[in-house]
């Protein structure tokens, strides 16, 4: 089973999350878009969910849902992933969807029991995270897109409320981003 996937910025490989078999599989891909299976590594932390790909492709970030924890992983010339350091425990219970600005100076995870947004900053000369923000979205936080200006960060809630429109479950929540 393969949860979240990211396509490197030079589109020579691809990386998806195993969340069954807690592991990463990557692909190379040929001038005409198919596939080939290259290889796994371990993914660091139990279930991972999300991937995303910082915007210089030095780095793969994996949410890991049963651990609470994000693995960083550097990517060689070669597409090779080798683990940084130990995965970093978040605050998060159940991490899942994660997306890069595309500056590549934060970092956004979903927590989609509790509705909450956790933002990073990145370090791109390192690959390290810290701890920015927190901030309420909605029930089924899951899905994010931040616009092209880095301005404005967009939370899908799967599961939240609409108070002008009751009969209708889900909406989106927008934030600033400073």
């Amino acid at each position: 089973f393969r949860s979240g996937i990211a396509l490197l910025p030079s589109k020579k490989f691809l990386y998806a999350a195993n969340s069954r078999d807690n592991s990463i599989s990557t692909f190379s891909v040929a001038l005409d878009g198919t596939l080939a299976f290259v290889n796994t590594t371990p993914s660091g932390g139990s279930s991972p969910n999300g991937a995303a790909i910082d915007p210089s492709g030095q780095y793969l970030l994996v949410t890991n849902a049963l651990t609470n924890s994000i693995s960083v992983f550097g990517i060689s010339a070669s597409g090779a992933l080798s683990l940084i350091g130990s995965p970093i425990t978040t605050n998060l219970n159940n991490p899942t969807e994660i997306r890069f600005t595309h500056s590549g100076q934060f970092v956004y995870v979903t927590d989609p029991g509790v509705g909450e947004v956790t933002g990073f900053s990145f370090n791109a000369s390192n690959g390290q995270l810290t701890y920015v923000t927190v901030v309420v979205s909605g029930l089924g936080a899951d899905a994010l897109a931040v616009d092209a200006t880095d301005q404005y960060l967009y939370v899908a809630n799967v599961s939240g409320s609409n108070p002008q429109y009751p009969n209708i479950i889900g909406n989106i929540s927008g934030f600033s981003i400073d």
